[in-house]
């Protein structure tokens, strides 16, 4: 991890779509913690946001596919994560592993 990493992520409008590599660790069987320090903000900025709904969309669809057919009620939480561009590969992917059992 490279905790130094400082980011502008100013935008005019609310923007979805930008992406900041701080990072490519192996992690271990278990759970996690990704944590963001705000040190301040743009003097253009009007408030402070920071989005962080893709990974935690992408290790939902990727747990939900791993459980296989046991997970078939989630199908339609996974349909609403597909909606999402930057989701959709991993949410079809884990409806394909519930409809077929494995990947």
């Amino acid at each position: 991890m490279r905790p130094q990493t400082q980011i502008d992520g100013y935008a005019v409008e609310t923007y979805v779509g930008a992406d900041y590599q701080v990072g490519w660790p192996r992690l271990t069987k278990g759970r996690h913690t990704l944590s963001h320090v705000c040190l301040g903000r743009n003097a253009a900025s009007s408030g402070y946001n920071l989005g962080e709904q893709v990974p935690v969309l992408r290790a939902c669809a990727n747990a939900l596919g791993a459980i296989g057919r046991a997970a078939t009620p989630a199908l339609p939480v996974l349909g609403e994560i597909a909606k999402q561009p930057r989701v959709r590969w991993a949410a079809e992917a884990a409806v394909r592993s519930i409809e077929h059992d494995g990947p």
